[in-house]
């Protein structure tokens, strides 16, 4: 009888060993064997059927789950990432005891046992894999980035002495340094697990100087010890963009364009008394910043940097005075009344360059905003229209009686002749309906002509109402039909809108 048993089962292991020799699945029968040695529960899945759809390796499976291939990692990062799976289930294998038993970075070999179920079948296996290769083993072939974080220093106008203690004792949080290698892989200032890049700083001609410095990692876990062994090779580079390098600390230009960065989006007064072409007549006519429009008094935070640079002593790295102006007097400022909003481009430079940027853009040595608009002016309407300026029709023509008077208007007729015309800078005010004496009913505005009201040139182009207000009225339409008393007063402002029409009544 046990003769029998023998034979039998010395068949069916022939009959599987052929089978797998069949299918090229060497590997399937290794896994056989590995799963002897590490021992077999109760329910193993035979030639590592863990599909449930047809023969497949286990190792095949387990890599393609959790990502491994060779080239992309070390042996040891391959066999670290099988155990971190344990207790895991990825990609439908529920892994419940991985372990990494052996690897070796410079043979490209290792040893895991993997314990799981696929399927509602469990297995147990030893894997033995090769040919992986170290993923970092090539030359830095080009500079990624090569950078220091300026920002703390800036903030703080700080010595370059100091800049250069805390770059020494924090170097990661102030230097960004990374390289692409041959192979297309990118290296990273820091210590990794198969990699550490370096670099030493130093003050040569008032700059920083860099010195990198990259080292491989090959790490050894020998069956059974239980102890990992990394030895370290620095990697020597012959190309010249490796070397040292020297870079500049900051200059003007960076403080300005970090203030710039600070103000952004909050750095024009904006009052709600106010209408925003008040500042945009100002700029083109002054030719000029108006004073006000800008934040930059006390209080602000332009000021507080304008003050950290004011002067150098040992603990400060440059005096620099600075300033704040509209960038573009002819394009960088717009205003829109009806919205109530001011657009502007404003710049950031040195005092002294502030006055020919308002007159040319040959300066480069500054930081320029992008169009930033406010809201929040005061909107025209009829509301404010009426507010600010009273039209009153009054008798003229004292000659002729009351009655005459009215015959007369009501047979009068005006085509939309225009109070105010022209272009910003050459506006032109008629007085359509004149003086007493020449009329049956005279136009005043606020008790006064209207060239005394509207396009004032000692106001840059502004109309000026009852209270002081101050807004650009681009344009006056008066119109009147024969046979109606009312006459119709339209005005147009600066900005997309439509415009404002009046009607008044002579007074009798």
């Amino acid at each position: 009888m046990k003769n029998i048993i023998k034979t039998v089962f010395a068949g069916i292991f022939t009959l599987v060993f052929f089978a797998a020799c069949d299918m090229g699945n060497k590997t399937a029968l290794l896994d056989i064997l590995s799963q002897k040695e590490v021992g077999a529960p109760e329910k193993i899945a035979a030639v590592n059927l863990i599909s449930g759809e047809g023969r497949k390796n286990v190792k095949e499976e387990v890599f393609n789950a959790l990502g491994i291939a060779a080239g992309n990692m070390t042996a040891s990062d391959a066999a670290k990432k099988i155990a971190a799976a344990s207790n895991t289930t990825v990609d439908g294998i529920a892994f419940e005891e991985n372990r990494a038993l052996a690897y070796d970075d410079k043979d490209g070999t290792f040893i895991v046992s993997v314990k799981g179920t696929k399927d509602g079948v469990r297995f147990e296996t030893r894997i033995e894999a090769n040919g992986f290769t170290h993923p970092y083993n090539s030359s830095p072939q080009s500079e990624h980035s090569v950078k220091f974080n300026f920002s703390e220093a800036i903030e703080e106008n700080m010595s370059l002495t100091k800049y250069l203690e805390k770059v020494r004792a924090d170097i990661k949080t102030y230097l960004t340094f990374s390289y692409f290698l041959e192979n297309g892989k990118e290296i990273v200032l820091g210590e990794h697990s198969a990699y550490s890049l370096t670099a030493d700083v130093t003050l040569h001609n008032e700059k920083l100087k860099i010195v990198p410095k990259y080292v491989l990692n090959y790490k050894t876990l020998i069956l059974n010890s239980g102890d990992e062994i990394i030895k370290s090779e620095e990697y020597r580079v012959i190309r010249q963009m490796f070397s040292v390098r020297e870079l500049s600390y900051f200059e003007e230009k960076d403080v300005f364009q970090y203030v710039l960065e600070k103000v952004k989006g909050d750095f024009v007064n904006v009052n709600n008394k106010k209408f925003a072409s008040e500042f945009y007549a100002k700029t083109k006519s002054l030719r000029k910043t108006p004073q006000g429009l800008l934040k930059t008094g006390d209080g602000s935070v332009f000021k507080k940097y304008a003050d950290k640079y004011k002067t150098k002593d040992g603990e400060k790295f440059l005096e620099l005075k600075m300033a704040a102006c509209i960038y573009n007097i002819d394009g960088g400022i717009n205003a829109d009344d009806y919205s109530g909003s001011l657009s502007v481009e404003y710049c950031i430079a040195k005092e002294e360059d502030i006055e020919d940027l308002h007159t040319s853009y040959a300066v480069k040595n500054l930081a320029l905003s992008k169009t930033e608009t406010y809201s929040g002016f005061l909107k025209i309407n009829e509301q404010e229209l009426r507010k600010m300026f009273t039209f009153t029709l009054i008798k003229g023509d004292g000659s002729i009686s009351n009655e005459e008077r009215k015959k007369k208007w009501q047979q009068d007729k005006i085509i939309d002749d225009s109070l105010v015309k022209g272009e910003f800078g050459s506006y032109q005010v008629t007085n359509i309906l004149k003086t007493p004496g020449e009329n049956s009913y005279y136009l005043t505005v606020n008790s006064e002509v209207p060239d005394a009201v509207f396009a004032l040139a000692q106001q840059q182009n502004l109309s000026k109402g009852i209270n002081d207000e101050l807004i650009l009225i681009t344009g006056i339409q008066v119109k009147k039909e024969k046979g109606k008393k009312e006459l119709n007063i339209t005005c147009y402002f600066h900005g997309q809108g439509e415009p404002v029409t009046l009607s008044i009544e002579p007074l009798i």
